[in-house]
């Protein structure tokens, strides 16, 4: 390594250290993990646990079955080694007793997780799952997509590499946060813009296909999630349009990320219609954790300056529409502060 590249990474840990050091820095104080505790540590929870060391959280540790077990019933997979692995699974002598095809065990075992949640205050909860196959992503993604109308707090999804891998050095380093402008949406961005360590990207995917003639998304987002002059994280802003898992995807390939974040609908939705959903899409395609944020999330202590939320209360953003007119207060707002993006195709020119 040269003297360059040592004082280039002496530069990111103390900037990730002055990070840590913060008191509003994290948001997650008592974090509650729920997984299979049985047996050799699983990867999401040792995943959990340096977490909780990482960012000085709380950690509590609640057993449960792995969701691959019940999460699935009557599921119908494609996938010839998901089926192989979901059958292992049940007939694990550790994991017998568990009805595997019953609809009213999952809604049980979804009820105690949240009230676990709830009992230990919990603001974050954590679910992962041994499975390294389709079959285990589409059991976190059920129970994550279930969880989001009660949950009392964001929801991470671990998911088990398919090769053995090697926990990162330091988490969340390059994040992705997709937003709609949803109440969950914003709330999203403030999170990712308290624990992103070195790099953000936020993305936001129209429905009118006019972001080319139309800047007025941009200018939302830039708003939201301006340079952080605090530990000057670099932040890339984004408006595409299309399928929101097509553009998370595009933009995986180029910065790698270790977190995507997601803004939770606080509403329920039908086992049956699962596909349908967005959280559900992007936590089976996605290779990296998924955090799921309900609104009102850090909305107290968090990085977006009110009047900028004062403003979005009046003016819900609705695809298409002209721009609208800001106040003197939100105008200076998004003139006072740097910006890491430019307009080509409304992304940072570092991102070809």
């Amino acid at each position: 390594m040269t003297d360059t590249q040592k004082a280039v990474e002496h530069e990111r840990v103390s900037a990730f250290e002055n990070q840590q050091q913060s008191p509003a820095g994290f948001p997650f104080k008592r974090i509650v993990y729920v997984g299979d505790l049985s047996g050799e540590p699983s990867y999401g929870l040792r995943y959990t646990q340096q977490l909780a060391h990482e960012r000085n959280g709380e950690l509590v540790l609640v057993h449960s079955l792995d969701p691959i077990v019940y999460a699935l019933p009557y599921a119908e997979l494609r996938d010839e080694a998901a089926k192989a692995e979901l059958t292992a699974m049940e007939q694990d002598p550790k994991r017998h007793g568990a009805n595997h095809d019953s609809m009213v065990q999952r809604e049980q075992i979804c009820a105690e997780i949240l009230r676990e949640a709830r009992h230990h205050s919990a603001s974050l909860l954590i679910l992962s799952s041994a499975g390294k196959t389709d079959a285990g992503s589409m059991a976190l993604a059920t129970m994550a997509r279930l969880l989001l109308a009660n949950t009392p707090c964001p929801i991470l999804t671990i998911p088990t590499p398919a090769a053995s891998a090697a926990l990162p050095r330091w988490m969340w380093q390059n994040v992705i946060a997709a937003t709609d402008f949803s109440d969950a949406g914003i709330a999203a961005l403030d999170v990712a813009q308290r624990i992103a360590g070195r790099g953000l990207v936020v993305l936001h995917s129209t429905q009118c296909g006019r972001e080319q003639e139309c800047n007025h998304c941009m200018t939302r987002l830039r708003l939201l999630a301006p340079f952080n002059e605090s530990h000057t994280l670099p932040v890339d802003h984004l408006v595409t349009s299309g399928p929101l898992s097509a553009a998370i995807a595009s933009v995986a390939q180029r910065v790698y990320p270790d977190l995507l974040i997601l803004g939770a609908p606080p509403v329920a939705i039908d086992s049956g219609h699962l596909d349908n959903s967005t959280v559900y899409r992007a936590i089976i395609e996605s290779h990296c954790p998924v955090l799921l944020v309900p609104p009102g999330t850090g909305r107290g202590d968090g990085t977006i300056d009110k009047a900028v939320y004062a403003w979005l209360e009046k003016t819900r953003c609705i695809d298409g529409r002209p721009p609208v007119q800001t106040s003197n207060r939100v105008e200076a707002i998004a003139a006072s502060k740097p910006n890491a993006g430019d307009d080509r195709l409304r992304r940072n020119p570092a991102g070809r």
